[in-house]
Parts: structure tokens; C-alpha cells; sequence
């Protein structure tokens, strides 16, 4: 996964599919690769809930995740 490429989509739409299988339709506000190795995104559809599910994560809500939770992305 290129973090260079998920980095140009700030503020744009993505749809983010994560290692406990929960697929969201995201806004990706922020990514930090270097010192937190997080993201931070704004949930706009959850797709598909995680096993087990997050509990953190609702619709409008804004979540943090860790890169490395990340199995992959796609724009929207």
C-alpha cells in the first residue's frame, strides 16, 4: 500500500478497508506517517463492521486509526 498516493486524497473522499474486516466510506482528514503512524478520518457510511466491531466508530463521527490497521484503500 502506497502512503504517499493515500496521502494526496486529504479532504477527499476514500473508502478504507481495515485489517478486522470494517470497510468505511471515509473523508481522510489527516495521515501522519513519521512520529504516530496514524490517520485520523471523518466516517461517512460504515460498509461493513469489524470483528470485533469498533465501538469508537459511527456515522459523522471522526476516528484514529494506526496505519498498520490499514490492509487497504481506494478513492471514491
Amino acid at each position: 500500500m502506497e502512503i504517499g498516493q493515500l496521502r494526496q486524497r486529504l479532504n477527499q473522499p476514500v473508502k478504507l478497508n481495515f485489517r478486522d474486516g470494517e470497510v468505511v466510506d471515509a473523508i481522510l482528514l489527516g495521515i501522519d506517517p513519521e512520529r504516530d503512524r496514524d490517520l485520523t478520518y471523518e466516517v461517512r457510511r460504515i460498509i461493513r463492521r469489524g470483528s470485533p466491531p469498533a465501538r469508537s466508530t459511527h456515522e459523522g463521527g471522526t476516528n484514529v486509526a494506526k496505519i498498520e490497521e490499514l490492509a487497504s484503500w481506494e478513492p471514491l
